[in-house]
């Protein structure tokens, strides 16, 4: 199929990265393609019709480019607008799911980076339903020693009942006025930064809480993993959902103007079984989109179940044609540790 990606020049735009002034178009989305990817119109008419209202809103437009940074190569969206409590609740009402386990729960996790005696102080952003307080509890970091931060009430509740000593906050700026500052030993945040429109103030605040030489684990979808699916006809990464695409340059130049030093990176390795089935999904859930495919008219026509097992047979043969796939798996995982001379 023809390439997705474009290369119009543009400036008067910023990386929310290294800043840079310059970049490329990829592609643009309306907010009707943006509001259809995460609620489909023939399904939930009026949630749809909402959705798009509220992208709209956020936007302040009806378009949203996605633009390649000429310096890091990093990808974002302009507007630079990310998605608030309306469209989170809205867009994920019937499907918000947090996952069991991660590669990059485990990467962080490694004796290098929690040290021989992992008491902490420790935080985790974007806490879930605490898959990864779970591994620190495997690795032997004692939960009293832990802080969370989950936006979600009811994800909160479950949260303490991991452990009752567990500290769990609303917001990061509730950790930091509750906490002694610089006294951190690591920040965790997992598929957190690509939906923050100030990734730099998050790292700033990270180094406000970390003590000298503390680490931030941090994983990010991995760029080269998103190019492929999308240039393989697979659903878009689509804003304002996700807003930033963090390559390993960008990450190292964020890290910079923080007062931090990017320590160790790595991408999660491709498992081939894996990516077939999410080539499958994703196959799928993209020709939903589509008002006269097939599998729009499965979608609306069949049994749930009955959908998906017609879409994945669809999807078989040009799954096998790219049978290579991408040579990558799926997040990016960077370590940075704080400086002793960083600010805040």
């Amino acid at each position: 199929m023809p390439s997705l990606y474009g290369n119009e020049p543009v400036s008067n735009v910023s990386c929310p990265l290294c800043l840079a002034t310059t970049g490329n178009v990829l592609y643009s989305v309306t907010s009707e393609q943006s509001a259809k990817a995460f609620i489909r119109p023939a399904l939930h008419r009026h949630a749809h019709e909402q959705l798009v209202h509220i992208v709209e809103d956020l936007w302040g437009t009806s378009t949203c480019r996605q633009i390649q940074c000429d310096q890091c190569k990093s990808v974002y969206s302009w507007p630079h607008r990310a998605g608030d409590a309306r469209f989170y609740n809205l867009a994920f009402r019937d499907h918000m799911r947090y996952p069991r386990d991660r590669w990059e729960f485990r990467a962080a996790a490694r004796a290098r980076f929690l040290g021989a005696d992992p008491r902490g102080p420790m935080l985790e952003l974007g806490a879930g339903d605490g898959a990864f307080l779970r591994t620190l509890q495997a690795a032997g970091v004692p939960m009293s020693s832990v802080s969370a931060v989950e936006y979600s009430d009811e994800a909160r509740k479950n949260l303490k009942r991991i452990d009752p000593s567990l500290n769990v906050f609303a917001d990061l700026d509730q950790f930091l006025h509750a906490s002694a500052p610089n006294s951190c030993t690591h920040v965790f945040a997992f598929q957190v930064l690509e939906h923050v429109p100030e990734p730099l103030d998050y790292l700033r605040s990270f180094g406000r809480a970390l003590r000298p030489g503390g680490l931030v684990c941090m994983a990010v979808p991995n760029p080269g993993r998103i190019e492929a699916n999308e240039q393989n006809g697979l659903i878009l990464d689509m804003p304002p959902c996700h807003i930033t695409r963090f390559t390993i340059q960008g990450v190292s130049a964020l890290a910079r103007q923080a007062g931090f030093e990017l320590i160790h990176s790595e991408i999660e390795p491709l498992v081939y079984r894996a990516w077939f089935r999410e080539f499958l999904s994703y196959h799928f859930l993209r020709r939903t989109q589509n008002d006269g495919s097939l599998q729009n008219w499965m979608e609306t026509k069949l049994p749930w179940r009955l959908a998906t097992i017609g879409g994945a047979l669809l999807g078989f043969i040009p799954a096998l044609s790219k049978s290579v796939g991408p040579k990558e798996g799926g997040s990016l995982f960077c370590v940075l540790r704080n400086s002793p001379a960083a600010p805040g």
